[in-house]
């Protein structure tokens, strides 16, 4: 059932005030470590999925809001410390607006992005739900030309699946099918290891990270938001959703950590 404008709108202040409360806890909370000299930096990693034409100039000022608080780091996780925070972008679902106008904006300014593909749908109109309010993705995913055409310096693959299912939904064998052949069919197309997956709805359970890192994979990246250590040792990534429809205020507090409690 869809939520009216007025109720969404409020729904969202309550949240800012919640993650305001939720960081003056935290910059407590680091007023102690800076006192007893334990280490206050932070990374964060944002996921989008698509930014239609008419979101782009907002993401684009989005991401220079951003560059005035925070480094920009690949999925290596080399922390750089000239910031306090750094962010990780990341894209779900390899949609073509990622070619069309995003890779020229974030190359350009030489900003690394981590995009995940759905290997089964090179080339097509997603047929997936991508939120609460059963809205349908509305452009293709990139062909297998145009995710070789990306540029490699900036640009890291990782896997999506094949057919972007619930994973809990499926028999061990159907999952294993999902992570494996994704897997190989990126590595096949790039010719280097793909190290990265994303789960699709950010559907997991341990069983599933297990199967992960016995085919292959290094990290998995979930949709639940949370801290990310600073050495990048942790193989279960939490990231938090970000949109160019983000207030600035919401985007500070996300990169703050503001929206951890949720």
């Amino acid at each position: 059932m869809k939520l009216s404008m007025k109720k969404r709108f409020i729904i969202r202040l309550l949240k800012i005030f919640i993650s305001i409360f939720f960081v003056l806890i935290q910059l407590l909370i680091n007023s102690l470590r800076n006192i007893l000299k334990l280490n206050t930096y932070r990374i964060v990693i944002l996921y989008y999925h698509g930014i239609s034409e008419k979101d782009f100039l907002d993401f684009q000022k989005q991401i220079i809001f951003i560059q005035n608080f925070a480094n920009f780091i690949g999925p290596e996780g080399q922390f750089n410390y000239s910031k306090s925070i750094n962010v990780l972008l990341t894209f779900d679902d390899g949609l073509k607006s990622i070619k069309t106008h995003i890779e020229p904006f974030l190359t350009n300014l030489e900003i690394p992005f981590l995009i995940f593909i759905p290997t089964g749908y090179f080339g097509k109109t997603p047929d997936w739900e991508i939120d609460s309010e059963f809205k349908r993705v509305l452009e293709r995913v990139m062909t297998k030309e145009e995710v070789l055409s990306l540029n490699k310096k900036f640009c890291f693959i990782g896997s999506h699946t094949i057919n972007h299912p619930h994973l809990t939904n499926l028999k061990e064998d159907q999952i294993f099918t999902e992570l494996v052949e994704s897997k190989n069919v990126l590595e096949e197309l790039l010719n280097s290891k793909i190290r990265y997956l994303s789960f699709p709805y950010g559907n997991y359970n341990q069983n599933i990270v297990r199967l992960s890192l016995e085919v292959g994979y290094e990290k998995v990246f979930t949709i639940e938001p949370g801290n990310i250590p600073v050495n990048w040792n942790s193989v279960i990534l939490n990231r938090i959703s970000a949109s160019p429809k983000d207030w600035k205020i919401e985007t500070l507090l996300k990169l703050l950590g503001g929206y951890n409690w949720q």
